[in-house]
């Protein structure tokens, strides 16, 4: 194949960076301790009242997914997928080290801090997650040089938004009391670091699945539009604009989630189906869902109040986010390491206890009418925590067949 001037061979691709083998691996050893675990147990506290909840745990619960799970999993997937979208190798690769040693050491330190009221191991672990959010940041701007229109924008939102996240936890740091009043950099997490990357990469990454009709337009003004819409959401729940301006962020979120479904084909039927193409498309039937949910309670239209935006925020994070998650990885790692997916029917099952999760959570919108809705919604987390069992098993049984075929060691980037 012809290469254009300035592009790499295949060869020249292959780096030494944290690849989608280990990153995968230590995201879910993660979430499936402090992160959705830890969730689930949460969960069923509040609704069976089961033991004592506590802000600590919610809190932990939140950092581990958000700078554990989903920090790790991007981290590996622009150490691998960049590159090759570019055409070009990362000029930076140890930044990616950087990132994801400074993440993983920020996990170690935060449930310490946060459990035990320790302040100087939560400023440590703040600090450590603003050094791996600006060398993440810096990998992805970097490699988003040379990447197609559509893409680039997406992913640059999506780097500034996360240091300012990593920016404003340090703040809240040097009091313990404002970490854990601080709704709103959570928000600019969800809607400001982590969808803008799923909008951005769902284009290649649909493109891979199959079945999927990508005709992507002004990438660039739409990635613009969603960074506005962010961004009065968060200055709204900060308090900073008045919460009549809520319905209007949410609304110019929901048109352009739209727009971009649109153009990925999700709204024409399927010309084939790949495996991960059925998890891209229920992914974004929960992203619609939860945005929808939380446009029309701002409106006091639906009843609950913050139940309601409870369903809307696990809506996006488990039916989204992490079916997105599983169903790149399938797509992803088997391709990689250059084996089969190791047991498919784990595959089936996964998908249909994630979206089982988030089915049961929808228990608490009823909650309001009868508290009995409480014991449907209660277990719901743990459908999440099996699901991800589930494909663990089977990334893990696919890496061994990898090594057992003599394939790429773990961590390399090809």
């Amino acid at each position: 194949m012809d290469q254009a001037p300035g592009e790499a061979s295949p060869l020249a691709l292959r780096q030494r960076v944290p690849g989608p083998g280990l990153c995968f691996g230590l995201g879910l050893l993660l979430t499936l301790s402090l992160g959705a675990t830890l969730g689930a147990i949460t969960l069923l506290q509040a609704d069976w009242h089961v033991g004592l909840e506590s802000g600590a745990t919610i809190l932990i619960h939140a950092h581990s997914q958000i700078f554990g799970f989903v920090f790790l999993f991007v981290t590996g997937m622009v150490g691998h997928a960049m590159p090759r979208l570019s055409r070009r190798p990362l000029r930076w690769p140890w930044l990616l080290w950087v990132g994801a040693a400074a993440a993983v050491a920020g996990q170690l330190c935060f449930p310490i801090g946060a459990w035990f009221a320790v302040p100087t191991c939560v400023r440590l672990a703040e600090g450590l997650d603003l050094i791996a959010a600006a060398a993440l940041a810096a990998a992805i701007f970097d490699a988003t040089r040379h990447t197609p229109p559509e893409l680039g924008p997406w992913l640059r939102l999506g780097a500034l938004s996360l240091v300012v996240v990593a920016g404003w936890g340090c703040w809240g740091a040097m009091d313990l009391r404002l970490v854990m009043q601080r709704p709103a950099v959570w928000l600019l997490a969800l809607w400001g670091f982590i969808a803008p990357l799923i909008l951005g990469m769902s284009f290649p990454l649909l493109r891979m699945a199959g079945g999927f009709d990508v005709r992507p337009r002004a990438g660039g003004l739409l990635a613009g539009l969603w960074g506005l819409a962010v961004a009065v959401v968060v200055l709204t729940r900060a308090r900073i604009l008045p919460e009549s301006a809520a319905p209007l962020g949410l609304g110019l979120q929901f048109l352009v989630a739209l727009i971009v479904g649109a153009e990925l084909g999700l709204f024409r039927p399927l010309r084939r189906v790949r495996s991960g193409a059925p998890f891209f498309a229920s992914a974004y039937v929960w992203l619609f869902a939860s945005l929808a949910l939380s446009f029309f309670s701002a409106l006091g239209l639906l009843p609950g109040g913050d139940l309601t935006l409870d369903v809307a925020r696990h809506a996006f994070t488990i039916g989204c986010v992490t079916q997105m998650i599983i169903g790149v990885a399938l797509r992803a790692l088997p391709a990689v390491r250059g084996v089969a997916l190791a047991f498919p029917p784990l595959a089936i099952a996964a998908y249909v206890l994630i979206n089982g999760a988030v089915i049961g959570r929808l228990g608490r919108l009823l909650a309001s009418q009868s508290p009995l809705w409480f014991w449907v919604s209660g277990p719901s987390g743990f459908f999440a925590v099996a699901a991800l069992t589930c494909f663990g098993v089977s990334l893990v049984a696919t890496v061994r067949r990898a090594f057992a075929t003599s394939r790429l060691p773990l961590g390399t980037g090809s």
